[in-house]
Parts: structure tokens; C-alpha cells; sequence
């Protein structure tokens, strides 16, 4: 009796006995911390006086079952009441009492376990803020892995429901088998990922990394992984982790080094450009007076041929001069159509390959440098082509499409004309997905790599951008995005007029002596007398030199630069403040502005780009000079 009295005087949970009718006969001492009460106050009173009213019903049907069928009652979670009518949560274990074999009431066990439950809540509570956050984490996933005690398995002990964002499998695949996301990884990855995680391993510290991840739609996207070991009490060895989907920032940080990648080669590029069309100007302005001068029809053919074919050493130059900087578009407001169905029809003239076109009727007009955005078309057109051999349909399709605010990067927001080039060829691989737009990579053999980065460049800088879908065996499609011209204009004749006829002194500015030449037999040609000067200072103090003597000029043409010395751009200031009225034009085939795309805005009448036909600058001359023919026919 005393060791019994010791234990139940000193333990913390209430030990009671009922008799066969519920009342009680006896209570430890801890009676008096849970209710309230002595041990003698208790006795004599019903158990279930002690309970809260509404778990009463509950309490009766569990005491009932445990004694019918003599089980143990085990952990029954029920609300009291003490002595002050307060309440507490308390947990309670009990069974038949029986003294010398017979059945006498209930020995009951209960501990206070409000705290408990309370811990319980605020954890419950945690876990659904936890499982709230992480399931709502934009773009990602948190996930905590199980790998045991030496890193041998991989077990879901948590993750969130990114994984189907992240991963394209639903929570209940994930729990089963976190290796199977492991096995997403691009093999090329996995090695860097094992190290890394062989090293945290080590060190018991963090690590972070960037993989590509194979989705279940074929898609490859990027993930950024940043997870750190512990061991638990039972040696396992658990990652606490965060996925992130960066696959839009890889693009853009892709976008960027492609355009740093342009800029480098621009500089190079742009310097050789400069120097070549200087002396395709002349070879141009040689030839077109050639053609002019002379009487055997059979040279003038070959002549004529000649000029034709350096045509295409124009068109390379222009691909060149697309990377430079400064080589802003020429661009005009313009419709879209049919000029791409023209492009696109010559660029596949002679072949086994034709086009069908999509063109929606409604399509928004474009402002857009004809050339540039010609030379788009025609290395896509040309490239589906080629991925045709044995022939085959080019599918070309034109749509209005209106982006909201970072609906599509990297294009801000508005309204842009989407161009589809549609092909059924041999495809691109994967792993060249993301190289094809890099200048000088190629998977031809004969290719240069210049025609994908000049589309990319182009587009760039018309503001849109250009992107390429492709499967192996089914073919590729490349979108080009054109912003929408917020005005329209009705269309004009853009036929280029053969002759010119003017007089009066035009003053020419250049420093290769080549251009001057060939440019004042051209002007002279069309009847004009001609001055030319080195630089722009000489041609400054020849200007006012003249106009002081009360001389006019009937037009200027001006060289954009001038190596170490004063350019066309600097020149037209000074002028401008002494005759607003003069024609002066610009003329260059590389610069590092845009004053060839913007000219009336630097102080010039209009721009000619390098190397340029006796045709092209007639046309330039007939639009902005008024000749005493055209002062007549006017009146």
C-alpha cells in the first residue's frame, strides 16, 4: 500500500477508480492540479460529472464498448471540466477494475495534454501555411528528399504541387519515385549535378544549380536547384531543397550574349563593310557609265551582266552592315503584303519547292525597312528549302497577334504582325535548338552561319524578335514578331526612275578619291556641273566661299564620315545656318548613328545608301530636286 500510495501521490496524470455505476472510489493526488480537487472531494461524485456536456454522449458509448467487450479504453481524447468550470483537453486510458475476481468499475488514467494539443495545432497549422506557400511558389517547387543513411535512395518526404509545373507528373507519381525526376535531367547535366551533390555531401553545405530538364512534351527547359543536406536522429540523410524554372531568364540571358556576340562582330564587320561598299561604289559607278558610253551592244550585255552579279556582293555587304552598329533599318510604314509573297516566290524560283500562303486579310500594317526585312524572308524561305530535298509545300502564314504586358518576352506590349514559315524537313536537332541564331554556326556544309544570326538581327532591331519550333524527321517553323505601325498609309508608286536631267553645281563630299570620281561623271552625266571636295572643312569653306559671291548650289551630296576629319554630319550643321533650303543628301554605307534612318532629323533632305546604281540616285534626285522640266509641268 505504501509503494502504491508513493506512485500515485507523485505522478502527474490522475489515477481514479469507478465502481460498476460510474462513481468514483478513488483519485490521486493529482486531482487537485487537473481538477481542482482533493482526492476525498472526488470521491463519492460521478465520473462523468467531470467531463464536458458535449462529449458526454461520446464518452458513455466508448466506456459501454470497452466494457461489453473488455478491451482497454486507449488514448480517448476527451474535453473536461474542472472544479472552477474552466476546461482542458485531456487523454485518457482505461480498463475493468477487479478485485478478488470480480468485476468492481473502471480504472481510468488521465493526462492533461491541452499543451500537447495546442503544439499540435500551431504544427498543423505551419505545415498547411508550408504546403499553402510552396504549392503557390510562381514558377517553382519545394521538396525535401529522403536518401538514407548513405545517399543509396531517393524518397519524396515532401513536395509541393510545382512538381507537375516543373515536371509534368501529378504529386501521387512524384511520392513513388523521386529518381524519376533525377532521370529528367539532361544526361550532358548530370554529371555536374552529381558532383555538386557529392561535395555538399562532404562539406554538409549547401549548393546550387543550373540544369536542363526533359520534360514529358519533349520540351527542354532549365531549372535552378539550390538544396542543402542534414541528418536526421536516425542517421538518414534528408536534402531540404527549392526548384526554380528559369527557362525565360536563360533565354534572355541567351538574347543577350547573342546580341553581345553581334555587337563584337559588328565592329569588325561594320569597318570591312564600310571599305568594300566604298569600292563597289566605284566599280558600280564605272560600270553604269560604261553601259552609257558605249556604242557595241554586245559589251553593254556583258556589262549590264556584270552589274547584276555584283548585285549579290551588295547583298553580302548588306548582311554584314546588318551586325554593325549603327546600322539602323530604313524603315517606312508600309503593307506586308504582297511584297513577302513576292519575296518568297523569287527566293524559290527554279526549285522543286513551292509556297503556300495564309495571309489573313486584315493584316496591320508594319514599319519596316523593305530590304532588310526582303533578306528575312529570303534566308528563311531559302533554309526551308534546303531542308527539303526532295521537294515539297513551304507553308507562309501572317496573323495579327496582340501581346499583353510580359505576356511575351522580350517583347513589350502591342500589337504585332506574327509571319510563320512553315517547313516539313529534316528538322533541327535538340542540342542546335539554341545555337541557331549564333553568327558562323552552321551544320552545312557549305553554309557561312550569317543567315539565321542576320535574321535574328534584323528582327531585333525592328523591335520584334524571331523564334524557331523544329522536331527531327517532321520539320521546323520559324515566327517572326513585327510590331504594328500605330499609323497607316495608303501605298505608293516605288518605281525607280532611269534618268535625270537637272543643271547647276552640285558639291560632293568624300575622302576616297574613287567615289568622287565615278559620283561627278555620274552627275555630269545628268547635266550637272560638279565640285568635289576631300572633307567636310574644305567643302565648308568652298561653301562659303560661293555663297558669299551670291553662287548657289542646286544640291549637295556628303560622305556620313570622314576618318579624322570633319564628316557630312557635322558639315550640314553649318550649312543649315546659312541656307535651310539647299538639297543636301547623305551618303553612306555604314555609320555609327542613325542618321541614314532618320536624315531630316540631323539637318539632310534624305539618305542613299552605299553602293548605289546611276538609277537609284536619279530616283534620290527626281524626288527632292525641282528641275526647270518638272517646275513646268508642275505649272
Amino acid at each position: 500500500e505504501e509503494k502504491f500510495r508513493s506512485i500515485t501521490e507523485h505522478i502527474h496524470d490522475l489515477i481514479a477508480i469507478t465502481d460498476t455505476d460510474g462513481i468514483l472510489i478513488f483519485a490521486s493526488a493529482a486531482s487537485n492540479v487537473l481538477f481542482g480537487l482533493s482526492p476525498e472531494a472526488m470521491c463519492g461524485r460521478p465520473f462523468m460529472e467531470f467531463l464536458d456536456s458535449s462529449v458526454i454522449p461520446r464518452a458513455v458509448e466508448m466506456f459501454r464498448i470497452a466494457m461489453d467487450r473488455n478491451e482497454r479504453a486507449r488514448n480517448l481524447e476527451l474535453t473536461m471540466k474542472r472544479a472552477d468550470g474552466s476546461t482542458f483537453v485531456g487523454e485518457l486510458n482505461g480498463s475493468d477494475y477487479y478485485y478478488d475476481g470480480d468485476r468492481r468499475g473502471m480504472l481510468v488514467v488521465i493526462r492533461d495534454i491541452t499543451e500537447r494539443k495546442l503544439a499540435e495545432l500551431l504544427l498543423k497549422e505551419s505545415e498547411t501555411r508550408m504546403r499553402l506557400l510552396s504549392d503557390n511558389l510562381p514558377g517553382g517547387m519545394v521538396y525535401q528528399i529522403d536518401s538514407g543513411i548513405k545517399g543509396e535512395q531517393r524518397i519524396f518526404t515532401y513536395v509541393s504541387a510545382g512538381v507537375t509545373r516543373l515536371h509534368g507528373i501529378n504529386l501521387e507519381e512524384a511520392m513513388q519515385d523521386a529518381a524519376a525526376i533525377y532521370g529528367q535531367v539532361v544526361e550532358e547535366d548530370r554529371p555536374m549535378l552529381g558532383q555538386l551533390e557529392a561535395e555538399a555531401m562532404e562539406q554538409m553545405a549547401s549548393f546550387n544549380a543550373e540544369v536542363r530538364i526533359n520534360m514529358p512534351t519533349g520540351e527542354v527547359r532549365w531549372s535552378y536547384f539550390t538544396s542543402c543536406p542534414r541528418r536526421l536522429a536516425n542517421n538518414h540523410l534528408v536534402w531540404d531543397g527549392i526548384e526554380i524554372d528559369i527557362t525565360e531568364k536563360k533565354k534572355l540571358q541567351e538574347s543577350a550574349l547573342r546580341a553581345d556576340k553581334l555587337e563584337a562582330i559588328g565592329l569588325l564587320a561594320g569597318g570591312i563593310a564600310h571599305d568594300f561598299n566604298n569600292l563597289l561604289g566605284g566599280i558600280y559607278g564605272y560600270l553604269d557609265i560604261a553601259i552609257a558610253t558605249t556604242k557595241e551592244p554586245a559589251i553593254a550585255e556583258y556589262l549590264q551582266k556584270t552589274l547584276s552579279t555584283m548585285n549579290r556582293a551588295r547583298g553580302l555587304t548588306h548582311q554584314l552592315l546588318t551586325f554593325a552598329k549603327g546600322g539602323s533599318p530604313i524603315r517606312k510604314v508600309d503593307r506586308l503584303m504582297p511584297f513577302i509573297e513576292d519575296a518568297a516566290r523569287f527566293a524559290l524560283s527554279g526549285s522543286n519547292v513551292s509556297c503556300d500562303f495564309d495571309i489573313r486579310p486584315d493584316l496591320w500594317q508594319c514599319e519596316f525597312d523593305r530590304t532588310q526585312i526582303g533578306q528575312v524572308i529570303d534566308n528563311l524561305v531559302i533554309n526551308a528549302q534546303q531542308a527539303m530535298p526532295l521537294g515539297g509545300k513551304i507553308g507562309i502564314a501572317a496573323q495579327n497577334i496582340t501581346f499583353m504586358k510580359n505576356e511575351h518576352p522580350p517583347l513589350a506590349e502591342g500589337g504585332y504582325v506574327r509571319l510563320t514559315v512553315i517547313d516539313r524537313g529534316i528538322g533541327i536537332p535538340r542540342e542546335n535548338l539554341s545555337r541557331i541564331f549564333d553568327p558562323f554556326f552552321t551544320t552545312k556544309t557549305k553554309g557561312h552561319g550569317l543567315g539565321l544570326a542576320t535574321c535574328y538581327s534584323i528582327v531585333k532591331r525592328h523591335g520584334g524578335c524571331i523564334e524557331v519550333e523544329s522536331e527531327l524527321g517532321k520539320g521546323s517553323t520559324f515566327h517572326v514578331f513585327l510590331p504594328a505601325a500605330a499609323e497607316t498609309v495608303t501605298a505608293v508608286d516605288t518605281a525607280e526612275p532611269s534618268t535625270h536631267h537637272g543643271t547647276g553645281t552640285i558639291l560632293v563630299m568624300d575622302d576616297e578619291a574613287v567615289i568622287r570620281d565615278t559620283l561627278g561623271m555620274i552627275l555630269k552625266s545628268f547635266g550637272y556641273s560638279v565640285v568635289a571636295k576631300n572633307n567636310g572643312a574644305e567643302a565648308l569653306d568652298f561653301f562659303r566661299t560661293e555663297t558669299s559671291a551670291g553662287r548657289k548650289f542646286s544640291a549637295m551630296i556628303f560622305d556620313l564620315t570622314i576618318a579624322g576629319g570633319t564628316g557630312g554630319k557635322e558639315a550640314v550643321k553649318e550649312i543649315r545656318k546659312i541656307d535651310m533650303a539647299v538639297p543636301v543628301f547623305v551618303a553612306s554605307g555604314y555609320a555609327d548613328d542613325p542618321v541614314m534612318a532618320q536624315p531630316a532629323k540631323y539637318g539632310f533632305t534624305a539618305s542613299i545608301c552605299k553602293p548605289f546604281t546611276a538609277g537609284e540616285l536619279a530616283m534620290v534626285l527626281n524626288t527632292f530636286i525641282v528641275t526647270e522640266e518638272k517646275a513646268g509641268g508642275d505649272r
